[in-house]
């Protein structure tokens, strides 16, 4: 009889913010309470518009929910940041008040969602080109969401789209490297490899195993000099769409 060679199983893991979901609006809201209410107690009644440019400049340097809040800190004591690597640096100067950020970040969140679930679902919105796949994303077993954002607060904004997203394939990496996850999944799994679609570059950079590829979502938060870099694709949604879907 002759041998058949098993399928190769390949898991996709799409980040949320930025990726699937644009999200700068409240991310921006609730670093904000979470600086000047929470931590300075200062609470201005004003944003202004260059501020709020400034942070939108500023996002691509993030990777967990906490440098949200670093971003309100830049803007507040004129820290300017020009690369990565300044932000970095300033991110471990911060030390233990980086991680404090990081608890009064998700507590903004979370009363944000407990006071106006509405409000804080309207102020997420899934990228239109991504919706309708998605619908069928969520019923394979080969798909997850990978993201800084905790998961529970993914699914409400997907299942309002309704997008029925399970909840044991939305992972939280809070303060973990991506790429860690990825590999745990794959030996729980046994899948034999993964696809990483991501708008921060330094997730990327920090794949050190063969079997995970990664992609870089030319949509995303991205600083317009990743998109000429050629270490890893960089893709639009459509081609994500068709690889996302080759492995389902």
């Amino acid at each position: 009889m002759k041998n058949l060679q098993a399928k190769a199983r390949t898991l996709a893991f799409i980040d949320f913010d930025g990726v699937f979901c644009d999200s700068l609006t409240e991310c921006f809201v609730s670093s904000w309470i979470a600086y000047h209410r929470f931590f300075r107690e200062d609470n201005p009644g004003t944003v202004s518009l260059a501020d709020r440019m400034l942070y939108d400049v500023y996002r691509p340097f993030i990777r967990r929910g906490g440098d949200y809040v670093i971003l309100q800190h830049c803007i507040s004591e004129g820290i300017s940041l020009e690369k990565q690597e300044d932000f970095d640096c300033l991110e471990a100067e911060l030390g233990e008040t980086a991680d404090m950020f990081h608890d009064l970040f998700y507590q903004a969140r979370r009363e944000l969602l407990a006071a106006d679930k509405d409000f804080w679902i309207s102020i997420n919105h899934v990228f239109p080109g991504l919706t309708e796949a998605a619908k069928s994303w969520a019923d394979s077993t080969n798909c997850y969401v990978l993201s800084t954002k905790e998961a529970p607060f993914i699914r409400q904004i997907l299942f309002n789209k309704d997008i029925d997203w399970p909840l044991e394939r939305i992972i939280c990496s809070g303060k973990r490297r991506k790429i860690d996850i990825i590999k745990e999944v794959l030996a729980e799994t046994g899948a034999d490899g993964g696809l990483l679609f991501e708008d921060q570059v330094d997730h990327l950079y920090r794949i050190d195993d063969s079997r995970v590829r990664g992609f870089l979502a030319s949509w995303g938060y991205v600083k317009p000099d990743w998109l000429h870099q050629k270490d890893f694709p960089v893709i639009d949604q459509a081609e994500m769409v068709r690889l996302v879907n080759e492995v389902m």
